[in-house]
């Protein structure tokens, strides 16, 4: 399941989770930082299928 990704629905949720999480100041820098792993990672993995282009 780790290679599956989620659906439209799941990334719709994730967006407004994020969304109300980040209009105010509620994440502490650790937080913060661990998001910013795993967005990199995302990034990494996408540049490595070729569904990103470099700009």
């Amino acid at each position: 399941m780790a290679d599956q990704t989620i659906s439209i629905s799941e990334c719709r949720n994730l967006r407004a989770i994020i969304n109300s999480m980040t209009a105010s100041c509620f994440l502490t820098e650790k937080e913060y930082l661990q998001i910013m792993l795993i967005l990199a990672s995302v990034g990494e993995r996408l540049e490595a299928e070729g569904r990103v282009s470099e700009e």
